[in-house]
């Protein structure tokens, strides 16, 4: 069986390096294999410990050109004479570091580019195999992207404007809700444990069975590398909300973001239980409102066609109930009713189409069902839950209050918010406090107003969010409760109707000629 090691050092010496070194570890580490080293002098003196310490942190490390780097100036790397260097880990199972890939070069005109360090990285992938077994996924090939400033430390977090001419990330299928949660929960989990970043998108890119989120991870992944931080990367996927990339992004500038991925994680949660609970409470009313539609347009033409053939053969004039269930009985299953009922469904369809495409329809509905009596008080309690917890992390984390407001805004989806939102701005502008900036907002309950005037009294307004945010989501499930405890009788009701209706429609034909016979 061939030495894994070895196929990985012909490996990096066929990316034209000068100099390779495989490092096993954990420390210290220890060379296991070299090409290009003096044998006659220790390894150690021969290279500059400082890019494996780098490394050694879990972050690849490319120095296209050493002398624009921060560590031109350090004296092993004048005295070994390395003009461009790659240096990247390979892992165990258990995330922890096993050794190192290192490769350097003495002239520029070798120097090492972006597709070195991606030839690096799936050498270190299938040495990972080899040592281990297992399916190591390798990574997605990134997009061509113009060649940057020399001296990139790959890993290092910066803000990233792509130009002009640019063409936006990609856009696939969105990711479901549970795999979104997951996604985050574990992100949140593996960071705040220490782990690197561009571990942890490996691992979950390893383990994802979310197409959309698997892609995305690979692409992050390929980001992060290449030095774009990882809020940058979130937008260029457009698979998260902004509301989530500011918020990464206050967690990267802020040294927090472990804590930011926590809270998002457990908002993603609390927003999939809701969804989940509602879901799970209209099951039964659809099934049985279903069942009531097939039982009359299915009814009549599949079960009662002999009786209405009866009824035509016995030559007496039917009541007028059984008149118009005999006519819509021969329409649907006559051939222009078909083409009638395939050109509804395709103009329905169209039409969905075009009212998920267009915003303003989309609000417009959304303004009726708010002004409905019962739907309108559920939408008002489940946006002010949302408005107040996104608000709470907001406040939590160290972000500017208007910016706070106007992304709390976005996620509540509250009507007339976005149009009061200016004057709120104003308000905060001038000085005045957050209820009474709260309360230039006409969709906003004077009770969430006066619960967050206290916490601004008492000096607790964030625990105060998470407390309106729990009243509210209370309040959304004791009205959704009722709601169906209403609706499932009522739909009982009405299916009892149109049996009777159907019973009356059949047997009362059916009476009148037995009594002539």
């Amino acid at each position: 069986m061939a030495d894994p090691y070895r196929e990985a050092l012909n490996s990096l010496v066929g990316l034209g390096a000068d100099r390779v070194l495989v490092l096993q570890g954990p420390a210290p580490m220890q060379a296991r294999l070299s090409h290009g080293f003096d044998e006659a002098s220790n390894w150690s003196d021969q290279i500059s410990l400082g890019v494996l310490e780098r490394s050694l942190q879990g972050e690849p490390l490319l120095l296209a050109d050493v002398s624009q780097s921060s560590l031109a100036n350090r004296w092993s790397v004048q005295i070994s004479g390395i003009c461009s260097v790659v240096c990247v880990p390979f892992w165990s199972p258990s995330s922890r570091i096993l050794g190192l890939l290192y490769a350097d070069t003495r002239t520029m005109q070798r120097a090492f580019s972006r597709e070195t360090i991606s030839a690096m990285q799936a050498c270190a992938r299938r040495l990972e195999q080899a040592l281990y077994g297992g399916t190591f996924r390798p990574l997605l090939k990134a997009a061509p992207i113009a060649q940057e400033q020399t001296g990139i430390r790959l890993g290092l977090k910066r803000p990233h404007t792509p130009s002009a001419g640019q063409p936006p990330g990609p856009q696939g299928k969105q990711p479901a809700a549970h795999s979104l949660a997951v996604f985050l929960r574990c992100l949140a989990t593996m960071v705040g444990a220490g782990l690197p970043l561009e571990r942890a998108l490996s691992v979950l890119g390893m383990h994802q069975t979310d197409s959309a989120l698997e892609q995305a991870c690979g692409r992050i992944h390929q980001s992060l590398c290449a030095g774009i931080s990882l809020s940058c990367a979130m937008r260029q996927q457009r698979i998260f909300p902004s509301f989530e990339c500011t918020l990464v992004e206050v967690g990267e500038r802020t040294g927090c973001l472990h804590e930011v991925l926590a809270q998002l994680a457990a908002l993603g949660e609390k927003k999939l239980e809701s969804q989940l609970r509602l879901q799970n409470s209209l099951v039964y009313p659809a099934l049985l409102s279903l069942f009531s539609l097939a039982a009359v347009f299915l009814a009549p033409p599949l079960v009662l066609r002999g009786q209405f053939e009866l009824i035509r053969q016995s030559g007496q004039k039917p009541p007028w109930l059984t008149q118009l269930l005999m006519g819509l009985s021969e329409a649907l299953f006559s051939p222009l009713g078909l083409v009638l009922a395939g050109g509804l469904t395709l103009l329905m369809a169209g039409l969905l189409r075009e009212f998920r495409r267009r915003p303003n329809w989309r609000e417009k509905a959304w303004e009726r069902l708010f002004r409905a009596p019962v739907l309108g008080k559920l939408i008002l309690h489940s946006g002010c839950a949302r408005f107040a917890r996104a608000l709470a992390i907001t406040y939590r984390v160290g972000l500017a209050v208007p910016q706070g407001l106007e992304l709390a805004s976005r996620v509540s989806a509250l009507p007339h918010q976005a149009r009061d939102l200016p004057l709120c701005l104003a308000a905060l502008n001038e000085g005045q406090s957050m209820s009474r900036t709260l309360a230039q907002m006409a969709c906003l309950p004077r009770g969430l107003i006066q619960l967050v005037a206290a916490g601004e009294e008492c000096g607790k307004l964030d625990s105060t969010l998470e407390w309106v945010a729990r009243f509210y989501e209370a309040e959304f499930e004791t009205n959704l409760d009722c709601l169906l405890s209403l609706l499932q009788p009522l739909l009982i009701l009405i299916m009892g109707l149109l049996v009777g209706c159907l019973l009356l429609a059949t047997l009362l034909p059916m009476v009148n000629l037995v009594q002539q016979l």
